[in-house]
């Protein structure tokens, strides 16, 4: 994921390595690193980020929207959720 920003005279360019993956236990955050985690389906978030009322970084709405346009990655998530998602 690519991601370009400028705000008052700074710019951000980076890309962005994302990793996809599944599993059905609880994440386990370093407490140094993340200050907290919440567990919600695909689609709400999905949801949230386009509905423009969210508090997510732009660079994780425009990767959701990137993610959930892609039709590798709604394969991907159909196979994995067994057709639910």
């Amino acid at each position: 994921f690519r991601y370009r920003a400028e705000l008052n005279g700074i710019v951000e360019n980076e890309i962005c390595p994302v990793f996809i993956a599944f599993s059905d236990q609880d994440p386990k955050a370093n407490p140094e690193e993340v200050e907290s985690i919440k567990w919600i389906p695909w689609q709400t978030f999905v949801q949230q980020a386009e509905s423009g009322q969210s508090d997510y970084s732009p660079w994780s709405i425009l990767e959701a929207k990137e993610l959930a346009a892609s039709q590798t990655f709604r394969q991907i998530l159909k196979q994995q959720t067994n057709g639910k998602a």
